[in-house]
């Protein structure tokens, strides 16, 4: 199993994914996590940089959390707030096609 695949993941029709809702999808060995932020779409790889635990979306405080070791991250640059993570999440590009929203490995 690739850590993260070579081709773009389908995530879902671009009208599945309301503002402020997020999807998680298989993304090669670690999910990744897509939410629609009022600024637009944002992807990262959902495996908490602590210790690999899946980071939510909680709408509520607009923070993605992990719910191992109570780590929260930032919605728009995937940044540590606070808790235990040494780093932020893992960016991933996010592309509409034909009304499609995918996520891939940025390139950048």
């Amino acid at each position: 199993l690739e850590i993260y695949p070579s081709e773009p993941a389908l995530v879902c029709g671009q009208d599945e994914l309301p503002v402020r809702e997020s999807r998680t999808i298989p993304f090669g060995r670690y999910p990744a996590i897509v939410i629609h932020t009022p600024t637009g779409l944002k992807a990262y790889s959902a495996a908490c940089t602590h210790f690999a635990c899946t980071v939510k979306w909680n709408n509520g405080s607009g923070k993605l959390e992990c719910p191992c070791h109570e780590g929260y991250f930032n919605v728009e640059d995937g940044s540590v707030i606070s808790g235990p993570p040494p780093k932020p999440l893992l960016f991933l590009e996010t592309e509409i096609v034909d009304g499609k929203i995918y996520v891939k490995v940025s390139e950048s």
